[in-house]
């Protein structure tokens, strides 16, 4: 177990820990990250919360982009953060597989570094869908419909960079949209 003022790392899993634990036993500082995460569940399970499955987001963002109604936000020439979900699950068992000095080296972000811009995603999204070609709106706009933190967030430009990730042997099958989004439509389509 690594310990530094802010955080305990075993095993490739990080809890956020009080700084004022400091000086306490790592144990306790341990056992205060895990009655901190029970809380934060607990808190969230009491809370009336709408049903959300594992597509949530894709079963309510595919059919509105197929009516022509998911405009981009802002010029969408922003990049953005993708991996294929059957991508993130393998890289996430092949990260397990790594022994722990590797692991421990730095943070891992799952992603495919594609560089993949919001128009690119949505004007490919519309076309596999036959849809129309989405317009564009300002970001204050969107800010208007979705609210501010969400037309902030989907009109960010996210560089990535998984080179981290391929040095360890690790490969994509789905390295773009070009070839992950046609499956990923596919599979929401059989499941509808």
């Amino acid at each position: 177990m690594l310990t530094n003022d802010l955080f305990v790392r075993r095993r490739g899993q990080r809890a956020v820990v009080d700084p004022s634990l400091e000086g306490r036993d790592r144990l306790d500082s341990t056992q205060a990250a895990q009655a901190a995460h029970e809380r934060r569940v607990r808190d969230r399970d009491a809370l009336p919360r709408r049903h959300h499955s594992r597509r949530a987001s894709a079963a309510t963002l595919f059919p509105q982009l197929a009516k022509g109604r998911l405009p981009v936000v802002g010029n969408g020439a922003n990049r953005m953060p993708l991996i294929h979900v059957e991508d993130a699950a393998r890289a996430l068992v092949h990260l397990s597989k790594l022994s722990t000095e590797q692991l421990t080296l730095h943070p891992w972000i799952v992603t495919d570094g594609s560089a993949t811009t919001q128009r690119e995603l949505l004007e490919l999204g519309a076309k596999l869908l036959g849809g129309p070609q989405p317009k564009s709106v300002p970001r204050w706009l969107a800010s208007l419909v979705a609210g501010r933190v969400g037309a902030a967030s989907f009109s960010r430009d996210v560089p990535i960079d998984p080179s981290a990730l391929v040095a360890t042997g690790f490969t994509f099958r789905f390295p773009t949209i070009a070839t992950g989004l046609p499956v990923s439509i596919a599979h929401l389509e059989l499941a509808a």
